[in-house]
């Protein structure tokens, strides 16, 4: 199996026709790079030495299945490298997907008992194992789980938040309550939280911390607070938008990890950008306690139109080289990941080949996962 990372350095290559030589010097101020990434669908043997390398992960669904690629993450287009690619799949009709560090946290519909039930499953795509967790206990059979995989950087633990509230978003249905599972325990625990809320599906977790959006049980519309949940002490801290656009564009926005700290993406009140946008905005939570954040507002390059061109992209995050990825929720094709250098004010444009079979359906993206050919039972 070959994976090929190559850097264009012949525009014409990218452009095509005889006008190219023309728009090398607009092109070059603006050290637009286009770099292509050839995934092959074949099984790949993860090297044991490669332990704990950050790369970027790739979740396709495709109908009843759910396909994983991970390549090397882009750090620097000017340095040669030599990503490595797998493919795994696994059913997943109804499935919702949440990462952190080397595991995933995926729900799946399966016949247990000659009964359809959900069940929550850990995979390793660096092992591909997977490991069903236990059965939930809950006396609400119409109540919405939300789940939530978290990791504790100090004991080196990984815990599963779960979070469940009866359906509908009425003051007088906030009926709600949480579960705590750590990993190679098998035991869920209960745990109390003083505020009512009701999730919303979105989460991120960042140096031992959860962070999720939620809807208090005021009865008013809109988003009304980030939810902390420390995964070491598992214990529940709540952060207030006050502001009525903070608060709007929150609710489109993507949460992403900038430089440790809890960050929030979104361009002009909208949670995707596209060939018209003209600038990115990026919230940073710079005091938890206080509730102090700082804004941050990111002007595109003049030819951001004709790089992007007629597609909508969604956030991805934002690297630790402080890059903010981008890329289509559904693939079009070509298939791109853009990285726009939030310092250098530099676009790089990544094709990702062979993804043509996931054609109209949703494509996961998550940066920094890290393979770990640990076994699951020692997890």
């Amino acid at each position: 199996m070959v994976v090929r990372r190559r850097i264009v350095d012949r525009f014409g290559e990218v452009f095509g026709g005889a006008a190219a030589e023309d728009r090398v010097s607009d092109v070059a101020v603006h050290s637009y790079t286009d770099i292509v990434v050839n995934f092959v669908s074949q099984l790949t043997s993860f090297d044991v030495s490669s332990v704990c390398t950050n790369v970027l992960l790739f979740a396709c669904e495709d109908y009843s299945e759910l396909f994983f690629f991970s390549s090397s993450q882009l750090h620097n287009p000017d340095v040669n490298l030599s990503p490595v690619a797998a493919k795994y799949h696994m059913n997943l009709p109804f499935g919702r997907v949440t990462h952190v560090r080397g595991l995933v946290c995926v729900t799946d519909k399966q016949i247990l008992e000659a009964r359809k039930e959900t069940v929550r499953v850990i995979f390793n795509p660096s092992t591909r194992e997977s490991l069903i967790l236990p059965k939930v206990k809950t006396r609400n059979v119409t109540a919405v789980m939300i789940t939530s995989l978290g990791y504790d950087p100090i004991d080196k633990k990984f815990k599963v938040l779960l979070s469940t509230t009866a359906e509908g978003f009425r003051k007088e249905m906030f009926e709600e309550h949480h579960q705590v599972l750590t990993l190679g325990t098998g035991t869920w625990r209960t745990i109390e939280c003083c505020i009512p809320h009701c999730r919303v599906f979105q989460e991120i977790c960042i140096n031992g911390v959860i962070y999720y959006l939620a809807i208090t049980s005021s009865g008013e519309t809109g988003i009304h607070m980030i939810v902390c949940f420390d995964v070491r002490s598992e214990k529940f801290v709540f952060i207030k938008t006050t502001e009525t656009s903070f608060s709007t564009s929150l609710y489109c926005g993507t949460l992403t990890n900038y430089n440790g700290k809890l960050g929030i993406l979104f361009s002009q009140g909208r949670g995707h950008v596209c060939g018209k946008s003209r600038s990115i905005e990026l919230w940073v939570l710079e005091n938890s306690e206080k509730q102090e954040w700082s804004e941050h507002i990111y002007v595109l390059p003049a030819l951001w139109e004709n790089i992007v061109g007629n597609a909508y992209l969604d956030f991805v995050g934002v690297t630790r080289g402080n890059e903010i990825v981008m890329s289509a929720y559904y693939p079009t094709f070509p298939f791109y990941v853009f990285y726009y250098n939030i310092e250098r004010k530099t676009v790089v444009r990544v094709e990702v080949q062979g993804m043509e079979k996931f054609k109209e359906n949703r494509v996961h993206i998550f940066l920094d996962h890290v393979e770990d050919v640990k076994l699951m039972g020692v997890v």
